[in-house]
């Protein structure tokens, strides 16, 4: 359970830093760097589409 909460109270000091020293370096930095994670996120999205259960894929026909 704590695990858990650390991980949203360290989120939680580290973001707002973060994006402080990105809109310090140029005002779309943010930008760039919140569309790298998105796209890092389609290889994992891919791995785990093979692993789901047939129900809980879009489309498998059953709601």
């Amino acid at each position: 359970m704590a695990v858990f909460q650390y991980s949203f109270a360290i989120a939680t000091v580290v973001a707002p830093l973060l994006f402080s020293v990105l809109f310090e370096v140029s005002s779309a930095a943010p930008w760039v760097v919140l569309a790298a994670l998105a796209l890092l996120t389609i290889p994992g999205m891919l791995a785990l589409t093979s692993r789901l259960p047939q129900s809980a894929l879009a489309g498998s026909g059953t709601a």
